[in-house]
């Protein structure tokens, strides 16, 4: 991350590390929480996918994995290893 504000004493100089925001919580404790758990953390270049959402995954691919296994689970029944009495795992 890179300071932008105009005058700044680090105007244009990197800051090194992940960024973090410092969240103060309803009990007034405070935390700090990577930015790239959160919606502010921008896009992913390659998929356009909000950082937020890069980790473990978004209810659609869960929904589209479902789906996928689904289908290959229902493929398992008619392959040949299914015939010579191997029971399907459900």
């Amino acid at each position: 991350m890179t300071i932008t504000r105009a005058g700044h004493a680090f105007e244009g100089r990197p800051l090194g590390g992940e960024p973090l925001l410092l969240v103060e919580l309803p009990d007034g404790s405070r935390t700090y929480i990577p930015v790239a758990w959160t919606d502010l953390g921008g896009e992913d270049d390659a998929t356009g996918t909000p950082a937020s959402e890069a980790g473990i995954g978004r209810p659609e691919q869960f929904l589209h994995l479902r789906a996928l296994v689904d289908a290959l689970l229902a493929r398992r029944g008619e392959s040949p290893a299914a015939d010579e009495g191997e029971a399907p795992c459900n």
